[in-house]
C-alpha cells in the first residue's frame, strides 16, 4: 500500500509546519489528500483504524465511489490516453495552475511511505488534533483502485471539521476521481479545466463551514 499525499494551503516538513496565508474556500481552507493504493472496498471499510475515522462525528464514508480512472484524472480532468506508467507529457492546464492563478499553494509527497495502515495510524493521529494542522481542513482518504480486478469501486473517506455527517456516517451518491477535482475547483471557485471535471458530481452535500472559522487567519 503505497501513499500519495497531495496538500493544498498547507506544507508539511519532518519538524512542525510552515507558515502560509489561508486563501478562503466556500467549505474548507485547505485540502490534504492522501491517495492509498489497490485494495477492495469491502476490506478497506473493515479496518480499525479507517472505521474509527468515518464513523466519528466529523467523518462520512462515500459508499459508491468510482475509481476506474486515477492520479492523471484526479488532477487533469480525463486520462488523455495515459494508461500506464510510462511517461507522458499531456497538453493544457491542470488543478496546480488553477490553483496558482488564486494564489493557493500546494505540495505533492509521493512514494516510498510505509506500506503499514498502522504507519499512518501513527502519522495523523500525531496532528489531527493539532489546530496548524486541522483548522477548517477538508482530510480526503481513498485508494486509486480496487485490488480485485474488474472491480472500480473503492473506499473513500471524508474527514474534518467541515465535514457535517448524516446519522449514519454514509452517503451513497454516485462519486469518481473526477469528483475530487470538481470539489477544490468549487470550493475555491477556480473554474474548471473543460474536462470531466466540468460535469462531475462534487462531494459537497455533507460540507458545511464553521461559523467560529475567521477566513483572515493566518497559520
Amino acid at each position: 500500500m503505497k501513499l500519495l499525499i497531495f496538500v493544498t494551503l498547507l506544507t508539511i516538513f519532518s519538524s512542525g509546519l510552515a507558515s502560509a496565508a489561508i486563501v478562503a474556500g466556500q467549505y474548507f481552507d485547505r485540502i490534504v489528500t492522501v491517495i492509498f493504493e489497490n485494495q477492495d472496498y469491502s476490506k478497506a471499510i473493515e479496518d480499525t483504524y479507517l472505521k474509527s475515522l468515518y464513523k466519528s462525528s466529523q467523518g462520512l464514508l462515500l459508499t459508491s465511489y468510482d475509481a476506474a480512472k486515477n492520479y492523471v484524472a484526479m488532477i487533469y480532468g480525463s486520462t488523455d490516453g495515459a494508461t500506464d506508467d510510462g511517461d507522458f507529457n499531456l497538453p493544457g492546464q491542470n488543478l496546480v495552475d488553477l490553483l496558482e492563478a488564486k494564489s493557493i499553494t500546494w505540495k505533492a509527497y509521493m512514494e516510498n511511505y510505509s506500506t503499514s495502515m498502522r504507519w499512518f495510524q501513527g502519522w495523523f493521529d500525531s496532528r489531527k488534533d493539532d489546530p496548524k494542522f486541522n483548522m477548517n481542513t477538508l482530510f480526503f482518504f481513498v485508494w486509486d483502485k480496487a485490488a480485485t480486478s474488474g472491480s472500480n469501486k473503492v473506499a473513500a473517506v471524508l474527514y474534518g471539521i467541515p465535514v457535517s455527517p448524516p446519522p449514519n456516517k454514509e452517503d451513497p451518491t454516485a462519486y469518481n476521481h473526477y469528483s475530487f477535482l470538481a470539489s477544490v475547483e468549487q470550493n475555491w471557485n477556480l473554474g474548471n479545466l473543460g474536462r470531466n471535471d466540468a460535469t462531475a458530481t462534487p462531494f459537497n452535500k455533507y460540507l458545511v463551514r464553521p461559523a467560529s472559522v475567521s477566513a483572515s487567519v493566518t497559520y
